[in-house]
């Protein structure tokens, strides 16, 4: 029983780590793994054809395929070192009519991806948009296995059976953008690390660049004919989570420092449609210095019974992690809890004993005093395990339909009691955008020599509900290239 469990947690917890595949590039320093070096003094101004803000999936796609179209480029990166949340990711990228799917023998078609991604989002999506990523997204995957990146055999992600999760057999998301960082250098892209930009350039109602504060402290301007945003999420800004995502204003995150919103402000800041329907990537976890690849962090992924503050259980725990959150945001409540005994597997219990001296697990040896320790109704929660019990006994979890694989009583002490909290891994919001990665005003019009891609501009590719791990990533790259080939031409 509990080696099927682990395999199931061990699936669960590599698709969601390809939730930190937001192409975030300004959320962190993503220098594990990474060439870093101390960049030389910039000059007050500088010019190229293109200039791309942000170096993650993303930025580095659009830098590639702008370059690649005959462009001057330069790629500006607030962090010490280019990847972002894709560097930080578990390395899948969803897509249909891949290569990968080809050779196992699956029948699969971008139009039934269309459909996926348009029914988990209720049909408040743009699919135009939806439509033009998942056309390329063989492509895309063809495209970083041309780099030099393999997959293992695609396999299903979020809640479609229609295996489409393609996994990077090594190095997981940092095998992806040392690839791309590779391709950039080798294509002739100028890319300049600890470099924030700051300001759109605005000449004429044209965007004319971009001014930035350099690794020497300085402002300087970057002029350019075409500008490419792309540069994450608003995690780390609470006015902005305030204003987007209120629901999430105050939950925890798992994104890096620097995801503050900077191509948003920025695109607003110049007139853009900002997109936001207030909804996050959501997850769920321990606390901020205990990611789920941590072995505490990661018994949040466990399938075991969870209670609310109340002392009930109110959900399928095998339930795929955006939609986990959607029910955890529903009962209203901040705290939770992730209910084990002394059954668990050695290294659970291992973690769990790391956890108490912090606060963070809780132990008894009955249920009543973990009841005490926890601050739920002793009752309450009794009956709550009790049938719990019954149920996994039962083999048929008649009141969340659980499968019965994750279906274990916990009901020999000690027990335990792990604290867990809502949290996000993204944001989606941003500015508008058209099928070419153009950025759209308040009226609809396009805002000259601007574009967009990847998290940042992802407002209208979700409703309020990730549907799949892998979906970032792809979104990311086909836009990304898109975006660069448009910046390219642009003005030609």
């Amino acid at each position: 029983m509990f080696k099927r469990k682990a395999v199931l947690l061990l699936i669960s917890l590599v698709l969601v780590a390809s939730m930190l595949a937001a192409c975030a590039p300004q959320g962190q320093d993503t220098s594990k793994g990474q060439e870093t070096s101390q960049p030389a003094p910039q000059p007050a101004e500088q010019t190229a054809d293109v200039v791309v803000v942000g170096g993650g999936g993303a930025g580095l796609s659009a830098a590639i395929e702008a370059a690649g179209a005959g462009a001057s480029v330069i790629l500006l990166e607030k962090m010490q070192a280019v990847g972002g949340s894709t560097a930080n990711a578990g390395g899948i990228i969803y897509g249909a009519e891949t290569p990968d799917q080809k050779r196992a023998g699956i029948n699969d078609t971008w139009q039934a991806l269309v459909d996926y991604w348009v029914q988990r989002a209720d049909g408040d999506v743009d699919k135009d948009l939806l439509t033009v990523v998942a056309q390329k997204s063989g492509e895309t995957i063809g495209w970083i296995e041309s780099l030099g990146v393999t997959f293992r055999d695609p396999m299903p992600a979020g809640t479609s059976p229609v295996p489409r999760g393609h996994l990077v057999k090594e190095g997981a998301g940092t095998a992806i953008i040392k690839a791309l960082e590779k391709q950039a250098k080798a294509k002739g892209v100028k890319i300049l690390t600890s470099t924030k930009a700051t300001k759109l350039l605005v000449e004429s109602g044209k965007i004319t660049g971009v001014t930035a504060q350099t690794s020497d402290g300085k402002e300087a301007s970057f002029k350019a004919k075409a500008v490419i945003l792309a540069t994450g999420g608003f995690d780390r800004n609470p006015e902005l989570m305030a204003q987007y995502v209120p629901t999430a204003k105050d939950v925890l995150t798992w994104v890096g420092e620097g995801n503050t919103g900077d191509g948003l402000i920025m695109a607003r800041d110049v007139g853009a449609e900002i997109v936001a329907k207030g909804g996050v990537i959501g997850f769920r976890g321990v606390a901020p210095e205990l990611p789920f690849m941590t072995p505490l962090g990661g018994t949040a992924f466990n399938p075991t019974l969870w209670i609310n503050e109340k002392g009930k259980r109110f959900i399928n725990e095998a339930t795929d992690y955006p939609l986990f959150y959607n029910e955890m945001v529903k009962t209203g409540g901040s705290k939770f809890f992730a209910v084990f005994d002394s059954t668990a597997p050695q290294n659970i219990k291992d973690a769990l004993e790391s956890g108490i001296e912090k606060g963070y697990v809780f132990k008894a040896s009955t249920v009543e005093d973990l009841a005490g320790k926890i601050g739920v109704d002793k009752a309450t929660f009794a009956a709550t395990l009790k049938r719990y019990n019954e149920l996994a006994k039962k083999g048929n979890d008649e009141d969340f339909k659980k499968p019965k694989a994750s279906m274990t009583p916990i009901e020999k002490a000690d027990f335990y009691a792990v604290k867990m909290s809502k949290g996000t891994i993204g944001t989606m919001g941003g500015p508008k955008i058209n099928t070419k990665t153009e950025v759209l005003d308040t009226k609809g019009n396009v805002i000259p020599g601007l574009y967009a891609a990847g998290e940042v501009a992802n407002g209208q590719f979700f409703k309020d509900t990730y549907p799949a791990s892998g979906t970032s990533i792809q979104m990311c790259l086909t836009l990304g290239r898109i975006a660069g080939k448009e910046a390219a031409n642009y003005g030609k």
